[in-house]
């Protein structure tokens, strides 16, 4: 019963939206949405915990990212080899950053300025960089699979062996000045890979 009573600390801990409720017989967990679920104190069981801890672990906020990564980023323009995966940078301004390495795979980059930055060999898979800034990037061998890049500035990016595989670029302006448009091919800027549009 112990045991019980810490786990419903943690998970309240960890989940302030998630209350429970005790009347004479009955246990009654209220998650955000309203969901109530009864459990009778007869019939707490193991495979009733291992129920329960399941939904701790649903309940838990997802953070990929190392909150330590984004600050120094922020501050210092430096980060190779860090873990940004889901970020959320939307905005962010960080010219001439370091990156090389760096995982931004699903960051939110929306407008955010990284001219100049060294983006060497950085995962931008699933990324969102629509209206952002990447004018004279380094982005050789960077990985924007499934990346959304409307109206990205890469004017005098390096995009050699860059993978933009499945990615969405209307009308991104391209190392040349050019607009990309749907069909447009990207191996004349030395990228590798099919956009969908």
């Amino acid at each position: 019963w112990r045991e019980f009573m810490l786990f419903l600390g943690y998970l309240q801990a960890i989940h302030p939206k998630i209350n429970f409720v005790f009347t004479k017989n009955t246990f009654i967990l209220i998650l955000e949405s309203n969901l109530m679920i009864k459990i009778w104190l007869r019939c707490l069981s193991a495979t009733l915990l291992t129920f329960m801890l399941a939904i701790t672990v649903i309940a838990a906020p997802a953070q990929a990212f190392n909150p330590d990564d984004v600050d120094q980023l922020v501050n210092e323009y430096f980060c190779p080899e860090c873990d940004l995966s889901g970020a959320d940078l939307h905005g962010a301004f960080l010219p001439g950053s370091l990156l090389v390495g760096a995982d931004l795979s699903g960051a939110d980059l929306h407008e955010a300025n990284l001219s100049g930055a060294d983006l060497d060999n950085v995962n931008l898979t699933g990324a969102n960089l629509d209206y952002a800034d990447l004018a004279g990037a380094i982005l050789f061998e960077a990985n924007l699979t499934g990346a959304s890049l409307e109206e990205t500035f890469l004017l005098q990016a390096d995009l050699d062996n860059a993978n933009f595989e499945n990615a969405t670029m209307p009308y991104t302006i391209m190392p040349d000045g050019s607009s990309f448009y749907p069909g447009d091919p990207v191996d004349i800027y030395g990228a590798i890979g099919q956009p969908l549009f």
